[in-house]
């Protein structure tokens, strides 16, 4: 319902725009500019219309013309009440979350960390809100490659949540489904469906099947299957495809949402062997992302790395190559990057380069690229823990093979 109000509200701004500039002429073509002028000021009542019509913006993609609202929301609650009050940190909670959808993840990660510090301090570490930043704020250290930090927020989250009396299902259930993606990061897949399974099954029975977080659950489920081996892989493609109908009926053809659902159903198409009708979702959905999200968005750049597998797959090794090289190029992660370390979807797209390299007989060039992986991960998960961690193991292993082919 809300997304159909889009059109009104943006006929009502353009409204409310053109009075406004009508007043301020006539105010100045005044005979007696003597006489006080009537100024309009921004208050509560407006402040309550802009996170409204925010929150529609944001739901149809349009994360731009969210953030401007937001952020006059934010500037006029913040000066008056200060950070810490209730509305303050709801506000500065909503635009973090555009500033993650528009792939800003270091902004939103800090708005996050002032809510939780303010949370700590005024409600205390076990108060529900609290334990919902926590889980948030989680969200947004595993997408900076700080999958420790990540880890340990989720995990306490979680553990927080199930101690009190009368916890909130939906957050439990979304704070283990961001707890599924860490572990799914660890190459702990097991764990990772198990934790999938149960946030998807608890979502859809207090949410209901089609709502907007229980299809985020099934997705995040359905690609958990995929690597899981190949007898789970029909049900993902079936799950997919739910998620894609879904997506397209209530979102439309061209949301962000909608989007990332054709990657993944695409990603999924391709590991059941069936490389043609993957690449043309690719094909039909990388323009739009380009266009709607920007080049340098984490979503148009990790469909051209899952796109590019695809070619690797069908042999197509100098396309797949050429993408690659322009998807690992560092300054694309810059707004998502830690600041002593490399994004994770960079690290993802080099290891899949070195496996196109190694296919098309470039030994060098994979070994190369090897070692700049050796560098970048050695940051992964935060706090210098990078050898700690599983993917070290396979680029040992890697190195070893390509060494023996020379």
């Amino acid at each position: 319902m809300r997304r159909n109000l889009l059109p009104h509200i943006d006929h009502v701004r353009k409204c409310q725009a053109r009075i406004s500039l009508r007043i301020s002429q006539n105010q100045r073509r005044r005979k007696f500019p003597w006489v006080p002028r009537l100024n309009g000021t921004f208050g509560r009542r407006q402040a309550l219309e802009y996170a409204k019509f925010s929150r529609v913006y944001s739901e149809c993609g349009l994360w731009k013309e969210a953030e401007q609202l937001q952020q006059t929301v934010k500037d006029f609650v913040c000066g008056l009440l200060g950070s810490e009050h209730p509305l303050a940190m709801g506000i500065m909670l909503l635009l973090s979350g555009t500033y993650w959808n528009q792939a800003r993840t270091n902004e939103a990660a800090e708005l996050q960390s002032q809510v939780y510090q303010a949370c700590l301090k005024s409600l205390g570490p076990d108060h529900p809100k609290t334990l919902k930043v926590m889980d948030t704020l989680g969200s947004s250290r595993c997408f900076q490659g700080r999958f420790k930090e990540a880890l340990e927020l989720h995990q306490t989250a979680i553990d927080g949540m199930k101690r009190l009396p009368e916890p909130n299902q939906e957050d439990l259930y979304l704070a283990m489904c961001h707890l599924g993606r860490v572990m799914w990061r660890y190459f702990k897949y097991d764990e990772a469906r198990e934790l999938h399974e149960e946030a998807f099954e608890g979502l859809k029975r207090v949410l209901g099947v089609s709502h907007f977080q229980t299809l985020i659950a099934m997705e995040d489920l359905a690609m958990s299957y995929m690597d899981c081996g190949e007898e789970f892989r029909e049900t993902a493609h079936q799950m997919m495809t739910e998620v894609l109908y879904q997506r397209k009926t209530r979102l439309g053809n061209e949301q962000p949402f909608t989007l990332l659902a054709i990657c993944n159903l695409a990603r999924v198409k391709s590991a059941l062997g069936r490389h043609i009708e993957a690449e043309q979702l690719f094909l039909n959905a990388l323009p739009i992302a380009e266009r709607s999200l920007g080049e340098n968005h984490f979503g148009t750049l990790a469909g051209k790395t899952h796109f590019a597998v695809v070619l690797v797959r069908q042999k197509r090794y100098a396309e797949a190559e050429e993408i690659f090289k322009k998807v690992v190029e560092k300054q694309r992660y810059a707004s998502a990057a830690r600041e002593d370390g490399d994004h994770p979807d960079r690290i993802f797209a080099l290891w899949h380069l070195v496996e196109c390299y190694e296919l098309s007989g470039k030994l060098d060039e994979a070994l190369l690229t090897i070692a700049e992986l050796e560098l970048v991960t050695g940051t992964i998960g935060g706090c210098g823990l990078g050898k700690l961690h599983p993917i070290t193991q396979k680029m040992a292993k890697k190195r070893q093979v390509l060494e023996s082919l020379l």
